[in-house]
């Protein structure tokens, strides 16, 4: 078992505020106040304190840490979800030229599996698939080279219209 300053310590070496909270119940906890006074103490609902208290005498720290929160699951089995990752392979430059864009991918999820996306979730999909929404600033950059002086201002405002009216993808 932990000591109340064993406690303290993991809760100035940790980075996450909700596992701080935690720990600084414990610590309370182990010096012998009670939880109604721990849960005004961090400004929590004691209900709060009594769950951390029962998940770290029942799991020790690994009760304290936070599960993950599954959300909704993808619409895209697996299979078809390599699918579209060999579709955005095969098809990341354009045949007639130019990149592929995520209204692309929409549009193949679309007319492929009938199912329809909002443009932020072909973004999630795509980065689950291990594909990524390319800096468009320095591929531009990339392009033209660099810009000094005057030009480096026309630039950023160019670069600027082209991100607010383009998404390409890597």
């Amino acid at each position: 078992m932990h000591t109340a300053d064993d406690f303290k310590q993991l809760a100035k070496h940790t980075s996450n505020g909700r596992l701080r909270t935690r720990y600084l119940a414990l610590y309370h906890f182990k010096k012998g106040e009670t939880r109604t006074q721990i849960a005004a103490y961090l400004g929590v609902a004691r209900g709060s304190v009594n769950t951390w208290v029962s998940n770290y005498l029942a799991y020790g720290l690994e009760g304290l840490q936070s599960k993950p929160s599954p959300g909704r699951p993808c619409q895209l089995s697996v299979s078809q979800r390599e699918q579209v990752a060999h579709f955005i392979e095969e098809n990341a430059v354009k045949k007639e030229g130019g990149r592929l864009i995520a209204q692309d991918v929409r549009q193949y999820i679309s007319d492929t599996f009938q199912i329809d996306y909002q443009l932020r979730n072909v973004y999630r999909v795509m980065d689950a698939l291990g594909f990524s929404v390319s800096d468009l600033k320095s591929a531009l950059y990339a392009v033209f080279g660099t810009f000094q002086g005057n030009n480096a201002s026309n630039f950023s405002t160019v670069v600027a219209s082209a991100i607010l009216s383009s998404t390409y993808l890597m």
